[in-house]
């Protein structure tokens, strides 16, 4: 096992928590890529307790062990609220690498930026009762989430952690390893280019989103419209109906709902993308980087649009491990379940080209799990990957009365209705899956180097 490289998937809910142990010529590198969740604390605790047992001494005299490389790659609870939880005090963290869309000073991202502040603001100004009350408190939640884990990453793990994007040198992550290069696919350093794009997107219903003068007038709208009111004595404004004043409300919020709706692929589309190779392997591990379609200059872009666009001769050809992205969901993985000749299926054909069943040879795990989106993980995206990958199974044949009663505890009515068809197709490795047969809170997917791979 010393000389396999080991990627342990930590169920941690929905949420994605990776370990790599990495056999170098001389060493063994560790990272850590995400250690985040929605709402399951508790797991995450535990994998960073186990994580702790498994890295070496940081041979400093003080007990304290050590981690190489730590990855962010969003600032998305599901991937960073373990920083917040004070999980690191036995752990000397070398490396902090996070995306450069989370640099506040970050000059490509100025346009970003100032849309997220001033969705902010909006949302504030929102008065929260009414119907859509309870999902406009998510939303407030979603755009403070990661603030403090951010502080807490640049300033309390005794490391300036390193920005970074497509075009980071080499020189820039100095890493020194000798069998293995990391190659950072995403995002591109232009995030207000590639992601945003130089023309309003018309999809949104205020077309000059993205304009410092849209941004400001957005505001002065909602403000406008959102005074707040009480039961007894409603200040609507004099020369409005009551019921015409409720509706205006309603459209208010519906636009700052669809907002913050695009400032969450936004952030999911700034998401660091890793290849590693590492002897003549090839592991991607995705983020939740987002498609949107065929790239188009100067329009708004998802970054694997983009990456197949600017990074082609690193992301195409065969893959021996793939992360799959954000849990699952359907737009995060390159393939159009609905026209097979879709140009965005020529990505997963080059990175998983679909083989006799006796023929594959990749791997792939899905960190995921079916209690809060019946679309996460998305049904006929897993029976694609299923086709595709060696470690896929049918879970019908695995999980017993007893195994599937928990899973039913966890949500009955998505078990029902979205999860009991797919247990008889096959499906990649998924950790909420295989922690209830297995017991334990992982999944190991072991890569032995290519048999032709020389030693440099």
């Amino acid at each position: 096992m010393a000389e396999k490289m080991v990627i342990r998937a930590y169920d941690v809910g929905v949420g994605d928590c990776l370990y790599l142990r990495i056999p170098d010529k001389d060493d063994v590198f560790h990272a850590l890529i995400d250690f985040g969740t929605k709402n399951a604390h508790k797991l995450v605790k535990n994998a960073i307790a186990d994580l702790e047992e498994r890295l070496p001494d940081a041979g400093d005299g003080d007990g304290k062990k050590r981690l190489d490389l730590l990855v962010v790659t969003h600032r998305h609870a599901d991937h960073i609220l373990g920083a917040r939880l004070g999980l690191f005090d036995n752990i000397k963290v070398e490396r902090v690498w996070l995306s450069a869309a989370m640099n506040s000073d970050h000059p490509q991202a100025e346009r970003l930026h100032a849309f997220q502040a001033n969705l902010r603001e909006s949302l504030k100004a929102l008065d929260p009762r009414g119907l859509n009350a309870a999902q406009l408190a998510n939303l407030r939640g979603a755009q403070y989430a990661g603030e403090r884990e951010t502080d807490a990453l640049e300033n309390d793990f005794g490391v300036q952690p390193n920005y970074v994007h497509a075009d980071t040198s080499a020189a820039d992550i100095d890493l020194k390893l000798k069998h293995t290069s990391i190659h950072i696919l995403a995002p591109e350093n232009d995030i207000d280019h590639y992601y945003l794009g130089e023309e309003p997107d018309q999809d949104l219903q205020n077309p000059q989103a993205f304009s410092p003068t849209g941004l400001s007038r957005m505001h002065q709208f909602n403000a406008l419209f959102t005074r707040k009111t009480t039961t007894e004595n409603p200040k609507t404004p004099a020369n409005i109906s009551a019921l015409d004043f409720q509706t205006l409300q309603q459209r208010v919020l519906a636009n700052v709902l669809e907002f913050a709706f695009e400032e969450n692929s936004f952030r999911n589309n700034t998401s660091v993308v890793l290849l590693i190779e590492w002897r003549g392997r090839r592991l991607l591990f995705t983020g939740d980087a987002e498609w949107h379609g065929a790239f188009e200059e100067g329009a708004r872009n998802g970054s694997w649009d983009v990456m197949w666009h600017e990074r082609k001769d690193l992301l195409q050809g065969e893959l021996d491990f793939l992360k799959v992205g954000h849990h699952g969901s359907e737009n995060a993985t390159p393939w159009n379940t609905g026209n097979a000749s879709a140009e965005i299926n020529a990505i997963l054909n080059s990175i998983l080209p679909e083989k006799p069943q006796n023929q594959l040879t990749a791997k792939a795990i899905l960190s995921t799990r079916r209690a809060n989106y019946p679309t996460i993980p998305d049904t006929e995206l897993v029976k694609e990957l299923g086709k595709r990958v060696a470690n896929a199974h049918i879970y019908e044949d695995r999980l017993t009365d007893e195994h599937k009663a928990a899973l039913r505890a966890i949500n009955a009515e998505m078990f029902e209705v979205d999860e009991r068809h797919t247990l008889t197709h096959l499906q990649p490795e998924r950790t909420d899956l295989e922690s209830v047969i297995s017991g334990e809170a992982w999944i190991d997917i072991e890569i032995e180097q290519h048999p032709d791979w020389v030693q440099p």
